[in-house]
């Protein structure tokens, strides 16, 4: 499914998608984004990122 729309916001620095119908929960989807730039470690812009979840494992 191709995204409708998309619009940017620069104070929350989020973007928004919107589809021609409803992506249901139940349904599996894939998001690919062409993306050009840098990923870096220093939480700013594109960057990478982990987390500990529930079960203590650094994901």
């Amino acid at each position: 499914v191709t995204a409708t729309s998309v619009s940017y916001n620069v104070e929350e620095e989020t973007i928004t998608l919107e589809f021609p119908q409803v992506l249901h929960v139940s349904s599996s989807w894939i998001l690919d984004i062409t993306y050009i730039g840098l990923v870096n470690d220093k939480l700013n812009g594109f960057y990478r990122s982990v987390y500990t979840d529930a079960d203590n494992n650094v994901q």
